[in-house]
């Protein structure tokens, strides 16, 4: 679908002008406000709907235009950027398409194309396939909207193209599409954490360059294989300063408020990060400015180990000095992003440009304004009368910026809180005289002796070194060398750019992996059996994390290949050869499904206790390494810890703590915690929570081949042996959720309900007719048979809806009586299938609606 060939409809500015050029579609708009086409069609999906969007054009003037999918809140759901090609997981039930045209912007557009497609696309193709072994990350990048986002990372990343180093760029954080853009010659690829996760799943980097590490980064990074990667973290003040988060983030025009108990507790966590990547080897810091290393560690309380200070870049070609006619002081600049952010100090510049309007050189002075944002009108309204103050509601390029440069000579930077002030830098390596802030990192680069800084709040001050430059040309002149100078001596080529270059090529060179023989012959406490099939991607780093650390020469992972038609098997010999056969022992099968592996696993098994991990989870290194201490010492039949699932596609880690009724480190007997309200609630030990003593395991039982679910026949059966239980709260498993194939989806519900079914009544038949005792009894009807009974209506009902199925299914679970009976089962709504043999399965969820309103009850 080709919007050029459809109607458009202008909304809510009719200062919009629409021209047909052929088979183009020119849009003008002259207003002050943002514009919007809309394309009067409604999208109904009751699936997720996969999109392709194409939107190409020619920008004659501002910042452009974008093309954006709306619901019907008018919530933007996808933004497409000028010149990109962009895809969409649509999760809504009915959309529509506008384009939005910026203020003051006019653009001829030629391709503006929405495809639906039948399956999911990615757009990581140029990425994964390029032979670059570099990879840049940043949260923000320029656009052709906002040509000033990001742009001191652009600054370096186009130095680093000029001078041949070879690189991928991803721009990832909450978008919530894939975006693929060409700005100035670089190829950018803009997408959600769960893309970039996606990405490193597929490719492994020698070496990778953030920018703006976060606990979101870390995320993705502690889930990727990073075992010979250098990793090398730009600081420009958000990661390392968060506790001056007040001082960072306050609205204008309010008090500073104190951080709440929310945000100390995020902090502290913060803190615990920062300190742990500072403790790995392959981690380097890069701060922007020695202001910020000094201040971020008198807030954290630590000492960064490998670090190097090199400020973020201005270009001495694209902002050239050139000695400034003194008629240029008369002009006055200044560019911001008016956000609602205090810290950018925007009114404390109109402030100063007030005071100035009451003396008798006012109109003698010329002020140039750039930049635009959310509180743009209320920021500038004091000022917008005057006719010597000149707005540009838009952000400009590097280029264009020292074109403005060369048309002005102050720069009025004033500021609350910056770690070296990138735009004001710009402007004194243009030659502009800086007029700015005394705090923060500033004096490290605009003279600090001079009386160019001032106190932050004290708008007079600012306006009486304006006056003073006004009037004494020589000191202008004088001081729009030295601040060029003071600039230059830090922030060129040679003291920035080349130092970046000469440590990104040694870092790049490739790392030497060495055999620890050490490991060999230790005697092991745990064997971590993995079952692995088409694991390739997550391998390696699943098993760096479970062997990685001091007390990994005492464990020995089993990796069971189970018949893989990847390269799993290549890599467990990889792993092999880096941890010795003594640490990683394989056993390559035929296919034979999870719970052959697992069988297979238990039989030489040789470690004190066993655990079993998936080949696609990983593990918490630190916490393992703290509970082999703890399990070399425990006599336990079963010890427990706490899991993590590892929820890829919202990039977050969600804390399951299971055994909080429990203290830690108490040995309880486990028919003790069987009954109900004095133990286990939903689950007892399962495989993400539990390590088992060896000899309660081996030769204790056989779970079923070919099968998925069997997870549920293992936590039935692992238990028939074990007396004694004990829990440690430490944080060990990683269970990962964001593969399409996972057997806990829909879809896999659906396609394998029979094997669902096959272990349920495997389940009925142990507690029929197994000789354990009265309460394991108990908590295997109560905690696993039910929970997997009303999952499996829910398949039958929900999902698969098959009249026949249902009453095979039925005629066989009738045969337990007191599971058929169970109230949890024999729910209003299953007497009433039951009573109509099926017929209205179709309907569930409509009867069950029309019952609820109607009775005013559940069923």
């Amino acid at each position: 679908m080709n919007l050029l060939n459809k109607k458009l409809i202008i909304f809510k500015n009719n200062n919009i002008k629409i021209t047909h050029i052929g088979k183009t579609l020119k849009i003008k708009n002259d207003s002050n406000t943002h514009g919007f086409l809309i394309y009067p069609h409604i999208f109904n999906k009751k699936n997720k709907a996969a999109l392709s969007i194409s939107f190409f054009g020619q920008i004659l003037k501002g910042n452009g235009a974008i093309l954006q999918i709306l619901d019907f809140k008018k919530n933007i759901l996808s933004e497409t950027s000028f010149n990109s090609l962009s895809n969409y997981i649509v999760d809504a039930n009915k959309f529509f398409i506008c384009i939005k045209i910026n203020r003051q912007s006019e653009v001829v557009i030629n391709d503006a194309s929405i495809t639906i497609e039948k399956n999911i696309i990615e757009n990581f193709d140029n990425i994964i396939n390029s032979e670059n072994d570099i990879l840049i990350i940043t949260p923000s990048y320029p656009t052709e909207e906002n040509k000033y986002f990001g742009g001191f990372v652009h600054s370096r990343v186009k130095a680093y193209k000029d001078a041949g180093i070879k690189f991928d760029l991803v721009c990832a954080h909450n978008y919530p599409n894939t975006c693929n853009y060409v700005f100035e010659g670089v190829n950018v690829t803009r997408t959600s954490f769960f893309g970039l996760r996606q990405i490193l799943n597929r490719k492994k980097y020698k070496t990778i360059l953030l920018h703006f590490f976060d606990s979101k980064y870390a995320n993705i990074l502690d889930a990727s294989d990073l075992s010979s990667t250098n990793l090398y973290l730009w600081v420009h003040g958000p990661e390392t300063l968060y506790w001056d988060w007040s001082k960072m983030t306050d609205r204008y025009f309010t008090k500073e408020k104190p951080l709440d108990s929310y945000l100390q507790e995020k902090f502290k966590e913060n803190d615990n990060l920062i300190k742990r990547y500072n403790n790995y080897p392959y981690v380097h810091w890069v701060f922007v400015s020695n202001w910020i290393k000094q201040k971020s560690e008198e807030l954290i309380g630590i000492k960064f180990n490998n670090f190097n200070i090199i400020p973020n870049y201005i270009d001495e070609k694209t902002f050239n000095y050139y000695p400034k006619n003194v008629e240029l002081r008369k002009k006055i600049f200044f560019i911001r992003r008016f956000e609602n952010i205090s810290k950018y100090a925007i009114d404390v510049n109109v402030r100063t440009i007030l005071e100035l309007s009451r003396r008798d050189f006012f109109n003698d002075l010329e002020f140039n304004i750039y930049g635009t944002g959310e509180i743009y009108d209320t920021l500038i309204a004091p000022i917008a009368g005057f006719d010597n103050v000149h707005l540009h509601p838009q952000f400009l390029t590097h280029e264009e910026i020292a074109k403005v440069h060369k048309e002005n000579g102050i720069g009025l930077f004033a500021t609350r809180y910056d770690a070296q002030g990138v735009s004001m830098c710009e402007a004194a390596m243009s030659g502009l005289v800086i007029v700015s802030s005394q705090n923060d990192a500033i004096s490290e680069f605009i003279p600090s002796n001079d009386g160019l800084l001032c106190e932050t709040e004290d708008y007079v001050q600012y306006a009486n070194v304006i006056e003073k430059l006004y009037k004494d040309t020589s000191l202008y002149i004088s001081l729009s060398k030295k601040c060029h100078e003071k600039v230059y001596s830090k922030c060129n080529f040679n003291e920035t750019i080349e130092k970046e270059i000469e440590m990104i090529k040694s870092a790049n060179s490739d790392k030497e992996i060495k055999k620890n023989d050490a490991m060999a012959n230790t005697e092991k406490i745990l064997s971590i059996i993995i079952p692995a099939y088409n694991v390739a991607s997550y391998l390696y780093h699943g098993v760096y994390t479970m062997l990685e650390h001091s007390n990994g020469n005492k464990i020995e992972v089993i990796i069971v290949n189970d018949g893989s038609k990847d390269n799993t098997l290549d890599v467990a010999k990889e792993l092999q050869n880096r941890y010795t056969k003594n640490n990683v022992i394989i056993i390559d099968k035929s296919n034979g499904g999870h719970g052959s592996t697992i069988n297979a696993g238990l039989k030489i098994a040789n470690g004190k206790y066993i655990r079993i991990i998936d080949g696609d989870d990983w593990v918490n290194t630190e916490d393992l390494n703290k509970l082999i201490d703890i399990l070399d010492k425990e006599n336990s039949d079963i010890v427990l810890t706490n899991y993590c699932e590892d929820r890829a596609v919202e990039n977050q880690l969600l804390p399951k703590n299971i055994y909080e009724f429990m203290k830690y480190g108490k040995q309880y007997k486990f028919d003790d915690l069987c009954y109900e309200g004095y133990g286990f609630t939903n689950w007892g030990p399962i495989l993400a929570t539990a390590n088992f003593k060896n000899n309660i395991l081996k030769n204790s039982f056989s779970l079923t081949e070919k099968c998925f679910y069997i997870d549920m026949e293992f936590d039935a059966y692992s238990i028939a042996k074990a007396e004694t239980i004990t829990y440690y709260p430490l944080d060990i498993y990683r269970y990962f959720i964001g593969r399409i194939d996972q057997s806990i989806s829909q879809r896999s519900y659906t396609k394998n309900f029979k094997q669902h079914e096959k272990v349920l009544f495997n389940l009925l038949n142990y507690y029929k007719n197994s000789n354990i005792s009265a309460n394991k009894k108990l908590y295997i009807y109560n905690k696993l048979i039910i929970p997997m009974l009303i999952a499996h209506y829910t398949i039958l009902i929900q999902y698969l809806r098959s009249v026949k199925e249902y009453n095979l299914f039925e005629k066989k679970i009738r045969s337990y009586s007191d599971v058929y009976s169970d109230y949890r089962i024999a729910t209003k709504m299953k007497k009433f299938h039951r009573k109509t043999y099926g017929v209205f399965i179709k309907y569930n969820n409509l009867i069950k609606k029309v019952y609820t309103k109607i009775f005013k009850r559940g069923v």
